[in-house]
């Protein structure tokens, strides 16, 4: 939303805050495939930046993914927890 930045003064970063990028840090993607705000593709796209990354699609999800069922909380704990295993000498 560019134009809210021109609004409050805020600097455009620049093409090199956009050039592609690569990253080896963990994460997890969320997408519902009935969200209409953050949309399963765009977080494929996302992904292949990063190495490491995970992606949960929840099917008939929403863009509130945490009240589509309970079970979401205990698939992110154990994503963390299995990460933090990796962590540890």
């Amino acid at each position: 939303m560019p134009h809210i930045g021109d609004a409050m003064g805020v600097p455009d970063l620049g093409d090199k805050f956009r050039a592609p990028f690569r990253s080896e840090v963990p994460v997890l993607f969320m997408s519902g495939t009935l969200d209409g705000r953050t949309y399963p593709e765009s977080a494929r796209e996302l992904i292949k930046h990063f190495s490491k990354g995970s992606h949960l699609i929840v099917e008939n999800g929403g863009h509130n993914l945490f009240e589509a069922s309970p079970l979401i909380k205990d698939v992110v704990i154990t994503w963390f927890r299995a990460r933090r295993r990796r962590l540890q000498p």
